[in-house]
């Protein structure tokens, strides 16, 4: 008796830990893309900061 409620325990837990470990290998794939993103996003931002810092100059030595 005690073996079998040490396999059901086993049982399940292997069914869980399979459900899960798959469900960790996709959220890696989503944050990697989001990072990937992110980054992307940053060097954007930072090409339209230097734009726009370049136009206030150019404003300043107009006036």
């Amino acid at each position: 008796m005690i073996a079998g409620v040490g396999f059901i325990g086993l049982l399940t837990s292997t069914i869980t830990g399979f459900f899960t470990s798959q469900t960790t290998d996709a959220n890696k794939d989503d944050f990697s893309r989001l990072f990937e993103k992110i980054d992307q996003l940053d060097h954007k931002v930072d090409h339209l900061q230097r734009e726009l810092n370049l136009e206030r100059k150019k404003n300043r030595h107009k006036k």
